[in-house]
């Protein structure tokens, strides 16, 4: 499956309420099986809140978002007109939807690309209507007898109880789900990450696995360049470096708790893995979509796994190395096609300064990444997992980690099926 684009503007506009009105609107179902014009939203919110509006217009659109060369010409290909206006009904559509209560309004006016924000005005006309029916009921009533007036307002009060009772109890409960509750909690903030497949691909070209300290190191970019075997190469990894591409599969994941994360307390925020900084490890909780080629800050906890991930660079796969196997277990765990399955982890543990917590869900494959983020969000969590995951929610600095065999087919994973709970760190 194509790699689907991340496009995030600069960290400072992470809580612009405008950038958020547009995650919400990419990630609605209106835009659920639409690729192009997701990426064409997020695109020209992203180089306005910049301040780079001259940037927005056809060519670049074209370009960026919708695969055409540098020889692309707008004057004979009209591709970036017909999916602007597909953008401008998917927009429209959302508003007239599950967006009615949004504060704000998102227009791209015709003619061009840029967007609009504007307050949502209430029309004043329906108010109107509805006083001016009072003021002539008033004045009907205004012979009635005291009296009257208050037995009709003993009747108003019980409907309206009557009503809000029968809502309240109408309304469905939805239940707290265990792993959500960890980390989503009043003063603290959340971040869900998305692994970076540039870098992945980076790392396939030239034939390496990136280590935490060379992915920090002040010359990483230099150094990632002068490995490329020829100028052609060199060329192709400055490109993938220029771009933010995430898999589908996290993508789909990251939107969802994005989503889920707007029924708990504290803030959520959806970050690329190249905008992460070191330092927020120590204080932030963090949900990590991916491995460490995809997310090299995931060298940071590798030492505690007991299933930890391993690129074979010679044989060109990817495994689960299970420390101190003991007699009768497997000391490895991969992809295995002919079984169409693969496996997974899901791990808890504090973050550096055990102020909070990361969450990693990591698969051998993009199927195995997705099923996890889908375990996770079930709210009727496996038992073997309920006590950790409570002592993690009331702050006891519990370490979770998950060993799970899934099913590949047609490019989606089913079947989790949990082979291992590890309740303590390997060292």
């Amino acid at each position: 499956m194509a790699a689907h684009k991340l496009i995030l503007p600069p960290p400072e506009f992470s809580d612009d309420p405008r950038w958020a009105l547009v995650q919400r609107i990419a990630a609605s179902r209106h835009f659920a099986k639409a690729t192009q014009l997701h990426d064409f939203l997020l695109y020209i919110t992203a180089r306005s809140l910049e301040g780079r509006e001259d940037e927005v217009h056809e060519f670049n659109i074209g370009c960026a978002v919708l695969g055409r060369d540098e020889g692309f010409l707008p004057s004979e290909d009209n591709i970036v007109r017909v999916q602007a206006r597909h953008l401008r009904k998917k927009v429209e559509d959302y508003f007239s939807n599950e967006g009615q209560g949004e504060p704000l309004l998102l227009t791209i006016p015709k003619g061009g690309y840029v967007p609009r924000f504007e307050p949502r005005v209430v029309t004043a006309r329906g108010e109107e209507q509805e006083h001016k029916a009072g003021q002539q009921m008033a004045a009907g009533m205004e012979a009635v007898h005291p009296w009257r007036w208050a037995l009709a307002g003993l009747a108003v009060g019980l409907l309206i109880a009557a009503c809000v009772g029968l809502v309240v109890w109408a309304r469905p409960i939805k239940p707290a789900n265990p792993f959500l509750s960890v980390l989503f909690r009043e003063g603290q903030e959340t971040n869900i990450v998305v692994a970076d497949s540039c870098l992945v691909a980076i790392q396939d070209l030239l034939k390496t696995d990136i280590t935490l300290d060379e992915y920090t190191a002040p010359e990483f970019h230099e150094n990632m360049l002068a490995r490329a075997p020829d100028p052609s190469m060199k060329a192709v990894v400055q490109k993938l470096f220029s771009r933010q591409y995430t898999s589908l599969g996290d993508l789909n994941i990251a939107s969802r708790l994005w989503r889920e994360a707007g029924g708990y307390p504290g803030a959520a925020r959806l970050r690329f893995a190249r905008h992460v900084g070191l330092r927020e490890f120590k204080t932030s909780n963090f949900i990590l979509l991916g491995s460490r080629r995809g997310i090299p800050w995931d060298g940071l906890f590798e030492t505690k796994l007991h299933f930890k991930p391993i690129w074979d660079a010679e044989r060109g796969r990817f495994f689960f190395r299970r420390q101190s196997a003991r007699a009768g277990e497997p000391a490895e765990y991969e992809t295995d096609g002919r079984k169409q399955e693969t496996f997974a982890t899901i791990v808890l543990m504090p973050n550096l300064d055990r102020s909070g917590y990361v969450l990693r869900l990591t698969g051998l494959t993009m199927e195995g990444t997705e099923a996890m983020g889908e375990l996770v969000l079930r709210s009727d969590a496996d038992p073997r997992l309920l006590g950790v995951l409570e002592k993690a929610r009331t702050g006891q600095g519990e370490f979770l980690e998950v060993l799970v065999r899934v099913s590949s087919v047609g490019g989606a994973g089913t079947a989790p099926q949990i082979l291992a709970v590890m309740t303590g760190p390997a060292s």
